[in-house]
């Protein structure tokens, strides 16, 4: 298979990055029980999803442009665990963890993430 292209789970045929990203979208849109996003390398946030919205509490409008690391409690912010899962993402392909997270309310929560790099041919 090309890079830049996918097959479908349905048939062998490719798709085009356009037609890909296009279904991903669609896929992300209806999914309300995860939080999925997606964060610049320096972890702005650049979009996000209405499961987003629903588990955390902001409207698209209001978060996107902010760092990630506003989901953060305090200790983990001055610990620089966002950076570091940042950079953990980016050097093994993938970063798990299960840590408190905060809300807009200010309410703590539980929460398992990963963080995952989409990666172009550059």
């Amino acid at each position: 298979m090309r890079k830049g292209w996918f097959l479908t789970a349905t048939n062998d045929s490719a798709l085009s990055r356009q037609e890909a990203d296009e279904r991903f979208d669609l896929l992300v849109a209806d999914v309300r029980e995860y939080a999925v996003f997606v964060v610049a390398p320096d972890g702005t946030i650049k979009c996000w999803n209405p499961g987003a919205e629903r588990l955390l509490g902001y409207q698209s409008s209001e978060i996107v442009g902010q760092h990630f690391s506003r989901f953060f409690v305090a200790e983990d912010i001055r610990s620089g665990q966002a950076e570091h899962e940042l950079k953990a993402s980016r050097a093994e392909g993938r970063a798990d963890s299960v840590r408190w997270h905060i809300r807009k309310d200010g309410s703590r929560f539980w929460c398992a993430s990963t963080i995952t790099p989409l990666l172009d041919e550059n």
